[in-house]
């Protein structure tokens, strides 16, 4: 959905937005949006940046969605890979991140007569069909090529400093097609580019090692046909965190790890409501699209799903049940990737929990629940006004702040450092949700610089809906200059004994305050 004068109060807007407003009287009637039709699941792609809290439309609707058990999965954002470029950080909704698939649309270079080939990424329409044979003209810099140089060839050339460099010079050039070496086919800007030229044109983009692999052979093979409408799959390594899905931490609520979990966000194929699809050239009721609005509303089904199996779940215990489960290692088997410039192994603040796990998180074993009043506690210890509160929750604040806590009961840590050897307590609660009696150990990954221990080490539940508690105690000792920044990640697995039928897994960042 995107938000229009129809749908949210005030002005409307343009898309993505660019600019946020403050929410004033007419954001009342925003609180009434997600439950006055019933429904259980909401999924909203949409959010606001540079908002405080108590304006913020889209927290002021969610906390009246969970104060009625509507469960709230909300984009992260497309801002990148910089800390806090998120929006939607709200403790009550399901932030969601976006990652990569295992398949990638395609085209093929297929030189001489057909012996050799190199593939690339193409999202052409033409299915499965090949251009005629052409003699294929090398240019270094796809900025010199010229349309005289191209006509009637196949254009082969390395992106510029421009990234528009292709398109300009593919573009009215009456060129059979080309075949472009991308610096970064992994950035962000590219697959916008992607999806922007290769529709229109007949366009294959290669890495730059494909491209030295086609350069040699074009100097003995100078014709060529470009072949379209290929799909692959199993490719790896997937998933990855995208480079556009926004990063926390949590501007609104830092002590809560944002984003909570990621979903399949890049090339999403889907039907598309405009039958002439401008974007694409042609006429098509499906589109493809990349984004963290992608993202969400496969978390919002898998929500279904779980609602449909658990209906007496609160919205927390079902994001628990979701988060406590997912993926933290891709389909080889290694610590998913983070596909942003520094690159390596995603944290918490990239991908949340994981790779959302739809099978497993049907059947959690335990979840972190929490109500409204937990809520309000959480608000109570962040320094706002009564008035701020009472923004937010449309009632005047009562003996809630007494007992205010910025630990709320959380399936995923979070601790902010400011000196060496402090030692922090992240106390929680855990529902057995399992139809018999068990008992489940604490495992902790070692996090270097940190000590970390977990008290209890056991807990032993004695039937559905018993209650337990423990304290995660984080210890610092790597803090010896306050400007230095850290940030150091590692999991919590609550394993049920007897060959851990249910390991309930929580991430766990510890960085200093300082680095935000």
């Amino acid at each position: 959905a995107r938000p229009t004068s129809a749908t949210l109060p005030g002005r409307p807007r343009e898309w993505p937005p660019r600019h946020t407003w403050p929410c004033t009287r007419p954001c009342s009637a925003i609180r009434t949006l997600p439950t006055a039709d019933g429904v259980d699941v909401l999924s909203l792609s949409f959010g606001f940046d540079n908002v405080s809290i108590h304006q913020d439309p889209v927290a002021l609707a969610t906390f009246a969605a969970a104060e009625r058990n509507v469960f709230v999965a909300a984009s992260a954002g497309n801002a990148g890979a910089g800390p806090k470029s998120l929006h939607n950080g709200i403790p009550w909704v399901l932030t969601v991140a976006a990652g990569t698939m295992d398949r990638q649309f395609q085209g093929r270079v297929e030189l001489g007569n057909g012996s050799v080939s190199v593939s690339g990424s193409s999202l052409h329409p033409r299915s499965n069909a090949a251009t005629p044979a052409a003699p294929v003209i090398y240019i270094a810099d796809c900025a010199e090529a010229t349309r005289e140089l191209v006509r009637g060839k196949i254009l082969f050339c390395r992106q510029g400093r421009r990234l528009s460099d292709p398109l300009f010079s593919l573009k009215d050039s009456k060129a059979v097609g080309g075949v472009f070496i991308i610096n970064d086919t992994t950035s962000s800007s590219w697959l916008e580019f992607l999806l922007k030229i290769s529709f229109r044109e007949p366009a294959i983009f290669v890495t730059p090692g494909e491209g030295q692999k086609l350069g040699k052979y074009v100097k003995s093979h100078p014709e060529a046909r470009l072949r379209f409408g290929i799909t692959s799959f199993d490719l790896r390594p997937a998933p990855t965190v995208t480079t556009f899905s926004s990063r926390g931490p949590s501007p609104s609520f830092p002590s809560v790890m944002k984003p909570d979990i990621m979903g399949p966000g890049s090339f999403i194929l889907a039907a598309w409501p405009n039958s002439n699809n401008a974007a694409a050239d042609h006429r098509s009721d499906f589109n493809l699209l990349s984004g963290t609005s992608m993202s969400c509303p496969h978390l919002a089904g898998v929500a279904a799903l779980i609602k449909k199996a658990h209906p007496d779940w609160s919205p927390a215990a079902v994001r628990s049940a979701m988060m406590t489960t997912a993926d933290t290692v891709d389909l080889s088997g290694r610590p998913i990737q983070d596909a942003s410039p520094k690159k390596g192994p995603a944290t918490g603040f990239a991908m949340g929990a994981g790779q959302v796990n739809p099978s497993k998180a049907l059947n959690p074993g335990l979840v972190y629940d929490l109500n409204s009043a937990d809520y309000v506690r959480l608000l109570c210890a962040m320094n706002l006004t009564a008035a701020q509160i009472r923004a937010i929750t449309r009632s005047v604040v009562d003996n809630s702040c007494s007992s205010s806590s910025l630990d709320l009961n959380y399936p995923s840590f979070v601790a902010f450092f400011s000196r060496s050897s402090e030692v922090l307590e992240l106390r929680r609660t855990l529902t057995n949700v399992g139809q018999e009696m068990a008992t489940y150990s604490a495992a902790v990954t070692p996090m270097d610089g940190l000590q970390v221990r977990v008290v209890p080490q056991h807990l032993v539940f004695k039937g559905n809906g018993d209650k337990l508690s423990f304290k995660l105690v984080i210890q610092s000792v790597i803090l010896k200059k306050k400007k230095k920044k850290f940030q150091k990640s590692g999991y919590l697995k609550w394993v049920e004994d007897g060959g851990g039928k249910h390991i309930v897994q929580s991430p766990i960042v510890a960085t200093n305050i300082h680095s935000y």
